[in-house]
């Protein structure tokens, strides 16, 4: 009998922390949702090591390559909108 009601407990109280922070998290969310431009850095297997052009401090990160439009190649600069990526000139 105690079991269930602890759980209950449990359960409402996440519920609670995240909702406190869910702020937060939709603020950063919208951030990562912005268009921005990449550079690929090199293509290591399925995926493409990119960096963001707007901080050249950040690190690689992959992206891989069926995502990302033909004709991809190191030193290329991409853009990025809602997870749609094309070549910039």
């Amino acid at each position: 009998m105690f079991r269930p009601v602890f759980c209950r407990l449990q359960i409402l109280y996440v519920i609670r922390q995240k909702a406190a922070i869910s702020g937060n998290y939709r603020k950063a969310r919208r951030k990562n949702m912005e268009p921005k431009d990449f550079i690929v850095v090199r293509i290591n297997g399925d995926y493409a090591m990119v960096k963001d052009t707007a901080d050249p401090e950040c690190e690689e990160f992959p992206i891989a390559m069926a995502l990302l439009p033909d004709g991809v190649d190191e030193g290329r600069k991409i853009h990025c909108e809602m997870f749609e990526y094309t070549l910039i000139d």
